[in-house]
């Protein structure tokens, strides 16, 4: 204490200001890091939201292939030939879309990476899926629940977003996204199970 008191009076308030001063350093760095890493999760979200539009996209138009689908093979092929063919080239425009969008993402989780290894798994099989109904080798029901997983497959990448968001806005936003996807999902499978009934 002796030595202390014997320090000039600058040296003095340097020593009782360092300790503060240090304290307040390392409480920035703390909140910069933070808020680094908050804004790198932001930014891989909006790179998968970005993704999750095209994969929404090429939903709605599967949804509506399905049911063009549904009710081609329930009449046998005589009806619905050219809107299916007409369907099929703006689900390829999504397709692509899709395609495209993904060729320049890369998965931040191992979840997600499955995820998206399941939907290119499932998107790959479209086309033998188009063969089938049109040689009418599949009846309606395997081939609406194959256009209904691949559905599926594509939802879960928007689902992804909802369990993974760290912030309560994003998440109850893409959640009620989510569940307005899966309404019309619901919806657009319900049509094409009636439209066979019609057909």
């Amino acid at each position: 204490m002796q030595a202390f008191l014997r320090f000039p009076i600058i040296l003095k308030l340097l020593l009782m200001a360092v300790p503060p001063l240090l304290l307040a350093l390392y409480f920035m760095a703390t909140s910069i890091t933070d808020n680094h890493s908050r804004a790198v999760k932001m930014e891989a979200y909006l790179k998968l939201s970005q993704v999750s539009l095209h994969a929404n996209a090429l939903v709605h138009e599967l949804q509506k292939e399905r049911g063009a689908s549904a009710i081609f093979l329930s009449s046998e092929g005589e009806s619905f030939a050219n809107e299916l063919t007409q369907q099929r080239a703006n689900s390829e425009k999504s397709l692509q879309a899709l395609r495209q969008s993904l060729s320049n993402y890369k998965a931040y989780t191992p979840v997600l990476e499955s995820i998206l290894k399941d939907l290119d798994s499932s998107l790959a099989g479209i086309d033998k899926l188009r063969q089938e109904i049109d040689a009418l080798q599949i009846n309606v029901s395997t081939a609406v629940e194959r256009y209904t997983q691949k559905n599926r497959n594509l939802l879960a990448i928007t689902s992804f977003i909802v369990k993974d968001a760290d912030d309560s806005q994003v998440s109850k936003s893409a959640s009620a996204y989510v569940y307005l996807l899966k309404a019309k999902e619901l919806a657009g499978l319900e049509r094409a199970l009636i439209s066979r009934a019609f057909s």
